[in-house]
């Protein structure tokens, strides 16, 4: 990916977003970085500072509007950028048009859509649908739904399919929804999976589960069952169980804890007694 780095043109900001250390840092991961001339100057870090770190400086910030595919900087984006955003219809050619996700919205795109992909995760106590049958029904006969969430309660002609099986036929519209697609691929996604969990298996082999919780707040949120009790708030939350919070459990309430936001909105006071 290339990254980039503005010089901040905001009246009296002269801090940058990021120094040397951190464009060293992304590229050694084999990213581009270049970095506006003088951005990180009224800051102390000098452009041979950014080169030496891995960065090509460039003389403009319109270069790295234009260039990059990440662009940082500390501020807002200030009225004279505006014209500089690429978001998304420059990538593609001006062929994909986006409206903002709500029912109305969805309900008017459906009878000239012919294939509808979901990938939002939809809250498993959710008491309504974002697609509704009537919603399916209003597609020419043919079109296809394909759900990557499978999540129950977000699409109503939604019913789980496996590899085996993986189409059904409702309201004239052909469904996919296999639950575990990447299983297809099974090499190339083992490869991903196997490697972004390694950092997880590492960290609770040497440190032991306490430790590894109290260092990553992803992991501890993602803790379901410990010594026979539930850790999880959603499972709780949703199938009326008792559940005991996995910082109490793995007795580690007064500890320096990692962060890390709530999976969802849903809440349960239900603890074991």
């Amino acid at each position: 990916m290339k990254f980039g780095v503005l010089k901040d043109i905001k009246n009296g900001e002269y801090r940058v977003v990021c120094t040397p250390a951190e464009v060293s840092a992304i590229a050694a991961d084999g990213h581009e970085v270049f970095v506006a001339a003088g951005a990180g100057y009224m800051a102390g870090f000098d452009d041979a500072e950014y080169e030496s770190a891995g960065a090509k400086i460039v003389n403009t910030n319109e270069e790295i509007w234009a260039e990059c595919d990440f662009v940082t900087k500390v501020k807002e984006i200030e009225p004279s950028e505006f014209g500089l955003l690429r978001d998304i219809q420059s990538k593609y050619n001006g062929r994909l048009n986006t409206i903002i996700s709500n029912h109305y919205n969805l309900a008017a795109e459906f009878p000239q859509t012919d294939l509808f992909i979901n990938s939002v995760r939809w809250p498993k106590n959710a008491t309504e649908f974002m697609v509704d049958r009537e919603m399916v029904r209003s597609m020419r006969r043919g079109s296809v739904v394909v759900d990557i969430s499978n999540d129950y309660g977000c699409i109503e002609t939604f019913r789980e399919t496996t590899h085996d099986d993986p189409i059904y036929i409702e309201e004239d519209v052909v469904h996919y929804c296999v639950s575990n697609m990447p299983g297809a691929i099974a090499g190339s996604t083992s490869i991903s999976y196997a490697a972004s969990l390694l950092p997880h298996f590492r960290s609770i082999m040497n440190k032991g589960i306490a430790k590894a919780c109290a260092a990553d707040g992803f992991l501890r949120r993602g803790l379901t069952t410990y010594n026979g009790y539930l850790t999880h708030e959603e499972t709780s939350g949703i199938q009326g169980r008792p559940w005991i919070q996995p910082e109490v459990i793995l007795g580690i309430e007064g500890e320096e804890l990692d962060p890390a936001p709530r999976a969802t909105q849903t809440r349960s006071n239900n603890f074991y007694k």
